[in-house]
C-alpha cells in the first residue's frame, strides 16, 4: 500500500464494532486488495454472564467473536486474532 502501511488493527470492542465497520468500509471504498493488507482484530476477554460461561476465551466465544468480526470487515479472513485482555481464569496450555 501507499506510505508503506500494510498492517491494520483492531478490536471488536473498539467504538463497540464501529471501528471494525469503518475499517472494512474504507479498505472497499480505496479499493485494497485484501491479500495485500494484514489485518489483526481482538476479542474481548471479560467475563459475560450472558455468553453463559466462566471464561470467554473459551472456543464457543471465540468462534463466535470471530464471525461477528468477519461480517463486521466485510472480509472472509483475518490474519491475527489476539485475546484483547489477559483471563486468568483459562490456562495458557
Amino acid at each position: 500500500m501507499k506510505n508503506g502501511i500494510n498492517h491494520f488493527d483492531t478490536a471488536e470492542l473498539y467504538a463497540l464494532g464501529e471501528a471494525e465497520i469503518q475499517l472494512g468500509k474504507i479498505l472497499i471504498e480505496l479499493k485494497v486488495p485484501r491479500a495485500e493488507v494484514v489485518i489483526s482484530t481482538k476479542v474481548h476477554t471479560a467475563k459475560d454472564p450472558e455468553r453463559n460461561s466462566t471464561s470467554s476465551t473459551n472456543r464457543k466465544h471465540i468462534r463466535e467473536s470471530v464471525k461477528k468480526s468477519l461480517k463486521r470487515l466485510q472480509m472472509d479472513y483475518v490474519d491475527i486474532i489476539y485475546a484483547h485482555l489477559h483471563d486468568s481464569d483459562s490456562p495458557l496450555e
